[in-house]
């Protein structure tokens, strides 16, 4: 990362730039013993489809204000 790098897509895009394999979130679900493991890839893809759900599903727009109920998951991460 960066010294420059102040916003978390910033930080995305320079762990994306660095080594865009390594693990980024590790998911422990101890009801159900599930485990993921989501690389800076995988983290951003995600990332990437959810704005897109927010923009061209739900016509999300700059300015507009969202509010979205989650779990504990590894997808309120994203």
């Amino acid at each position: 990362m960066n010294s420059s790098d102040r916003t978390p897509a910033d930080l995305l895009r320079s762990a994306l730039a660095t080594d865009p394999a390594r693990p980024l979130v590790t998911f422990y679900d101890d009801a159900t013993g599930e485990r993921v493991e989501l690389s800076v890839a995988t983290f951003a893809n995600w990332v990437s489809k959810t704005a897109n759900l927010l923009q061209g599903e739900l016509a999300a727009a700059p300015g507009d204000r969202l509010a979205l109920l989650l779990p504990a998951h590894w997808q309120s991460a994203v």
